[in-house]
């Protein structure tokens, strides 16, 4: 199993979310990162599909739908895929404790989300 890996700002996003200041807030609403959950073995995309598939419910739930650019699943290969969410960096700590993250980056600020 891969180890968990952080990232920077994604901690200090978390803090922002719960500070008072508006300014603070702001911040870390407006950088964008995306998060990772990878899935391995010759059932990774079927598995991959199905987390996805509840991602998309949780995000209902939570009603962060919205906050939420653009999301799906990649096959990287045969025995290999990953599911991505991209969002802002405060959205992203939550999911990224919430819902164990394997793995996240924060994206450069002129970053197109459908490449």
């Amino acid at each position: 199993m891969p180890s968990r890996h952080h990232i920077e700002g994604l901690e200090s996003a978390e803090s922002a979310e719960s500070a008072e200041s508006a300014e603070s807030a702001e911040s870390a609403e407006s950088a964008e990162c995306r998060v990772y959950w990878d899935y391995y073995g010759p059932s990774a995309n079927g598995t991959a599909t199905h987390f996805h598939h509840h991602l998309g419910e949780w995000l209902e739930r939570e009603s962060l739908r919205s906050e939420v650019i653009n999301s799906g699943v990649e096959e990287i290969n045969a025995k290999h895929s990953v599911v991505f969410c991209e969002t802002t960096m405060a959205i992203g700590a939550v999911m990224y404790r919430q819902l164990r993250a394997h793995r996240a980056i924060k994206l450069p600020k002129d970053q197109d989300s459908n490449q």
